[in-house]
């Protein structure tokens, strides 16, 4: 599953994985160290994919 996220003139595609390091780091940082589908992944990661993305991802309450 991919999904596209457009913003202006630019697209960027997610696969799955990048997604849910998008999701689970939103939430909560610390907890991308404890999910064993994101165990390829680190917390400096989730920032680097946040940076990419050019925007300030909100944290999901």
């Amino acid at each position: 599953m991919t999904v596209k996220v457009s913003t202006r003139s630019k697209t960027l595609l997610l696969d799955t994985n990048l997604l849910l390091l998008l999701f689970v780091g939103g939430k909560d940082s610390s907890l991308i160290q404890k999910a064993r589908t994101l165990s390829a992944f680190e917390e400096e990661d989730y920032d680097l994919l946040a940076g990419v993305i050019n925007r300030p991802v909100r944290k999901l309450r």
